[in-house]
């Protein structure tokens, strides 16, 4: 049996299947003997379209219930995917896994979907992971800060700003799943991620990799430099993952971290 079903690129495919039409349960999972074929579901298919955030977070959820009638009475694993910073609505302290989710707004209401299968006989997880997964060259958002640091000749914070923002190596990540896939609880919320940097110290990493000043902006600036992203940065997304590590025995397994990889690692400039 595989013991992933869907990796990303195939669990992509199924999403954009389903968004033809949200009433047709997808196809892959119609055959009777799919769930007794696979030992469980990871599913890494989340479509990050930020013009079409509300779509794509109703197409996540038809999925996300698809898989569960499929695998209802299995107490077979599936894992969904989520980030911390989506369930954070204070900075007065790290939000941690043991808690209960806070928001059913936007992927808050896919990761509640996803622990309803608990009830049905699914072995449901939610696993939520940094905001800034780095490492191999990789992430999305570092490559963002980057890219915008380079084009303007210089690196910017917000001036006076102290948030911080989660952050793990994806080789730690990926170890969430397997260990979540392997012995996680029904029910559960795993966070990848406890270490976290402040922006301000990611903007400096930037400004010494591509070696550019380091510029202070207004917060109301941000929009204009991050036009897609600006409230990804400007939030506080601090979390801690106690159940991941007393249940799973997760840990962060890179004492370098984020800042030492931008500045001396995996991004260094050529």
């Amino acid at each position: 049996a595989n013991p992933m079903a869907f990796v990303e690129d195939e669990a992509r495919l199924y999403v954009q299947a389903a968004a033809k039409n949200l009433n047709v349960p997808l196809k892959a999972i119609q055959k009777e003997d799919a769930a007794k074929e696979t030992d469980g579901v990871i599913h890494l298919g989340f479509i990050h379209d930020f013009s079409n955030y509300a779509e794509s977070v109703k197409i996540d959820i038809k999925f996300i219930e698809t898989i569960i009638e499929a695998y209802s009475g299995t107490n077979k694993p599936f894992l969904t995917s989520s980030g911390t910073a989506s369930d954070i609505e204070s900075i007065e302290k790290p939000l941690d896994d043991s808690e209960p989710i806070k928001s059913t707004n936007g992927r808050g209401a896919a990761e509640a979907a996803t622990l309803k299968g608990a009830d049905r006989g699914v072995r449901t997880a939610v696993l939520r992971l940094a905001p800034f997964v780095y490492g191999e060259n990789g992430s999305y958002f570092i490559k963002d800060v980057l890219h915008v640091a380079k084009e303007r000749g210089e690196a910017n914070f917000i001036e006076g700003s102290t948030n911080a923002i989660g952050f793990a190596h994806v080789e730690d990540e990926a170890r969430l799943y397997v260990l979540a896939f392997e012995k996680g609880k029904a029910g559960a919320i795993y966070h990848g991620t406890n270490r976290w940097a402040t922006f301000t110290e990611i903007a400096q990493a930037a400004a010494k990799n591509l070696n550019v000043p380091l510029k202070a902006i207004q917060k109301e600036d941000a929009p204009k430099i991050w036009p897609q992203l600006w409230w990804f940065y400007v939030r506080d997304a601090r979390a801690t993952a106690s159940r991941a590590e007393s249940e799973l025995g997760w840990k962060d397994t890179h004492p370098g971290g984020l800042i030492d990889d931008v500045v001396n690692g995996s991004y260094k400039q050529k």
